[in-house]
């Protein structure tokens, strides 16, 4: 095998015939990739192995884009546009879609594989569309705090940008307090942030 696609273009028989391979073994993996034809937009951009695209920037160009085909019809201007995607991820993934390697696998697995795609969320809310960074210590746990962000619109950062909507610190912000105020995106402490999330 070569590639990915390779392992949904053998037969049954094929894969009892490799090394190690016993029929019960070939049947289970062959129950995997089956169930593997139908995955998340998301985790099948991460599964690509583009450099720069982890799962959760992975995540959040299948939210913007919603299909293999608009993000692969992007430019670097566009793909800059989306949170948390900078220079560095827009430069990598333009590449890896440029590449007339990548470009045949891709094709090939489309083949087997038919993402879930969607349209990206409809935020809604008093943050909708924004991306929000938290910063240092504040009473309510990360997770907490991510959840009520996500529910007024929001989609949460880690790092600050001048894509960053907004930047909630608590005490002992760090350096990306520092990186809000050389950017001159807003600031608000958590009772500030609280008070606009519960409108």
């Amino acid at each position: 095998m070569k590639d990915t696609a390779d392992l949904y273009e053998l037969r049954r028989e094929q894969w009892a015939g490799l090394e190690r391979m016993a029929g019960k073994s070939a049947a289970n993996l062959i129950g995997q990739l089956e169930h593997s034809r139908t995955i998340p937009l998301g985790r099948f951009l991460y599964a690509l192995g583009i450099p720069q695209v982890g799962e959760r920037t992975g995540q959040v160009l299948a939210e913007h884009f919603g299909s293999v085909e608009g993000l692969r019809a992007a430019d670097e201007e566009t793909l800059q546009k989306v949170p948390d995607v900078g220079p560095a991820v827009a430069a990598a993934v333009l590449a890896w879609f440029t590449e007339p390697r990548n470009r045949r696998l891709l094709e090939r697995l489309l083949k087997h594989i038919q993402p879930k795609t969607g349209t990206a969320r409809a935020a809604t809310g008093p943050l909708a569309g924004m991306t929000v960074v938290f910063t240092g210590t504040l009473s309510l746990s990360r997770t907490e705090a991510k959840k009520l962000a996500e529910a007024a619109g929001a989609r949460v950062g880690d790092s600050v940008s001048r894509k960053t909507g907004l930047v909630v610190a608590g005490a002992d912000a760090g350096t990306k307090l520092e990186t809000a105020k050389r950017l001159e995106v807003k600031v608000v402490d958590e009772q500030e942030f609280l008070r606009i999330v519960k409108r």
